[in-house]
């Protein structure tokens, strides 16, 4: 059995290195109507009522769209004047 979430996690690491989507650099813009997400390959506008729930892990913020759906923002890449505080504040 010690073997089954090494494979699991193998498998989702080859697939996050074989895909030229997972890799693009992408740019999150927070405003009071909600989130942009912007990348090489697409443009989406997210209400704030599309943001489900709203984790923190360390240097990590998800905002999940669903159950099985979250943007992840690296809070370490928060752009000057911001900060990291800033933006967990936009969340309070």
């Amino acid at each position: 059995m010690m073997g089954l979430p090494f494979l699991i996690v193998w498998s989702i690491w080859q697939q996050y290195q074989r895909s030229a989507f997972l890799q693009e650099a992408v740019t999150y813009t927070l405003d009071d109507n909600g989130v942009q997400v912007t990348a090489p390959s697409f443009h989406t506008t997210l209400d704030w009522e599309a943001i489900v729930q709203l984790r923190h892990y360390g240097n990590w913020l998800l905002l999940q769209t669903s159950a099985q759906t979250a943007f992840f923002l690296d809070m370490r890449r928060v752009q000057p004047p911001a900060t990291p505080a800033d933006v967990l504040g936009f969340f309070r």
